[in-house]
């Protein structure tokens, strides 16, 4: 992977790496409420796969 700093500089570089969206694919999707702005403390220790007691 380049340096930030180089794909800063360099639209070429970027251009390179435009389709990379291996991470995302591996990423789970985030259960949003109704509003589509906020998530449950539930949704959140889900998401992280941790114990409800460790969000608070």
């Amino acid at each position: 992977m380049p340096s930030e700093v180089a794909l800063l500089e360099s639209r070429t570089l970027r251009a390179d790496h435009l389709g990379r969206v291996d991470a995302l694919e591996r990423v789970k999707a985030l259960r949003l409420l109704p509003d589509g702005l906020h998530v449950t403390t539930e949704g959140v220790a889900q998401y992280f796969v941790v114990h409800r007691d460790a969000v608070h």
